[in-house]
Formats: structure tokens, sequence, C-alpha cells
């Protein structure tokens, strides 16, 4: 049990504290975001672009660093 627990906490060190490969902030942005994300938000004109689109360009566009 204890030789278990020892490599659970060595896999989580690994997977956590040094992740391989560094996703970069807009690769973690494009990859988090899902359809449930902007379900809530529903167009008033068909014409103009989604909630997805404007999600995506404010968390990567405009993003302050």
């Amino acid at each position: 049990m204890q030789a278990q627990v020892k490599s659970m906490n060595e896999v989580g060190d690994t997977v956590f504290l040094t992740p391989t490969p560094l996703l970069s902030y807009e690769e973690l942005v494009l990859k988090s975001l899902g359809s449930n994300t902007y379900r809530g938000f529903h167009r008033k004109n068909s014409n103009c672009l989604g909630a997805s689109h404007t999600f995506r360009d404010v968390l990567t566009k405009r993003r302050i660093t």
C-alpha cells in the first residue's frame, strides 16, 4: 500500500509540478473553452459572430501581460 501511495505521489508531482509539454497561454485558453462555457449566451443578431469568437478574442488577442 505504501509503495502505491508513493507511486501516486510521484505521478502527481510529475503531472502538476513539471508538466510536459508546457502549454502556452493561448493553447490553454483555446483547449479549455468548451461549448458549455458560452452556451448561455444567445445571439440577438444571427449575422454577428457568436460568444465563442468573443471569448477567444478577449482571452487571447486582448490579453494583458
